[in-house]
C-alpha cells in the first residue's frame, strides 16, 4: 500500500441502485445471481443470432415477462 494516494485519480467502485442521467430510464440494481448452466447457455446462443440483444438483457426481459404474468 501506498503511503499517500492521489484522490483525484482514485477510482470508487459504486455499490447500489445504478441511476442514469435520463430520468425515463429506470434505475438498476447490480446482483449477483446464480444461474444453471443451460440457462446462461440457451441466453447466450440466442444473443449470437444477427440483431439479438446480449444475454443479459435478453434474461432481463425475460424475467420483466415473468413478473408481468
Amino acid at each position: 500500500m501506498r503511503k499517500e494516494y492521489d484522490l483525484k485519480t482514485l477510482k470508487v467502485k459504486h455499490c447500489g441502485i445504478l441511476t442514469g442521467l435520463n430520468p425515463e430510464i429506470p434505475a438498476k440494481v447490480r446482483v449477483t445471481l446464480s444461474l444453471d448452466m443451460e440457462i446462461i447457455e440457451y441466453f447466450k446462443l440466442q444473443a449470437e443470432q444477427k440483431g439479438s440483444s446480449d444475454y443479459l438483457k435478453q434474461i432481463n426481459l425475460a424475467l420483466k415477462n415473468l413478473v408481468a404474468g
